[in-house]
């Protein structure tokens, strides 16, 4: 990604890359990856809401979360997912397009305030054509909202096998140290803080950094000599 559409005198306008961690077919954890201020910068999440796994790199860092701070609301006076692969895919769109996501901003004055633009497709897709355990998922969806196409709040909008019937359920993550907003049909339902704590590497959000000249990276010019 490429985030130039960023204001304000503490954001930074970087080249990117979001990545999914994937246990089974299910997202567990995404990674930001940006260039800032002499670091490759790792910025991850959980994007599950009981995390069991651990990300070692090999300059030593781990990360195994003991908690999430993805918490599921149910969605309320809606059609049931639909037994088609393809239509759950476009009720999902349709739920989406019900949330609004401000990025509040950097900036103290929040002079940066500015609303996220949802991507039309979801960045990924998690789907099985029958239902999973009770309780379990059985049809999933990442949506993102970004500044152009920098990701800053990830929606996750699920159907969920309960006993007796089956529903929509949706959570977000944050995907930037801004503070964050969220709305579902113009009520306002989630916040993230502005800078949390990402220095805990049991946390479910942590950061980590290497140095530019700690990091091997080919030269291209060099390739095939």
């Amino acid at each position: 990604f490429f985030n130039a559409e960023r204001v304000g005198s503490n954001a930074p306008v970087v080249n990117g890359a979001l990545l999914l961690c994937i246990e089974k077919g299910r997202p567990i954890a995404a990674i930001n990856v940006y260039p800032w201020d002499g670091n490759i910068c790792h910025e991850l999440d959980v994007l599950t809401s009981r995390p069991t796994f651990r990300i070692q790199y090999n300059a030593g860092q781990i990360w195994q979360p003991k908690e999430s701070n993805l918490s599921f609301l149910p969605v309320k006076a809606t059609s049931k997912p639909n037994l088609s692969h393809t239509r759950r895919l476009f009720q999902m769109k349709q739920l989406a397009r019900r949330v609004t996501c401000t990025l509040e901003g950097f900036n103290d004055d929040n002079s940066d305030r500015q609303p996220l633009r949802l991507l039309p497709n979801p960045i990924y897709r998690y789907a099985t054509d029958h239902g999973s355990a009770v309780g379990g998922t059985s049809d999933g969806a990442i949506f993102a909202f970004a500044q152009g196409n920098d990701p800053e709040v990830l929606l996750l909008i699920e159907a969920t096998d309960e006993p007796e019937s089956t529903a929509w359920r949706y959570g977000f993550v944050r995907a930037s140290s801004a503070k964050l907003s969220a709305a579902f049909d113009d009520l306002e339902v989630w916040q993230a803080e502005k800078f949390p704590d990402d220095t805990k590497s049991v946390g479910a959000h942590y950061t980590v950094r290497q140095p530019f000249d700690a990091i091997d990276i080919p030269d291209a010019s060099t390739k095939g000599k």
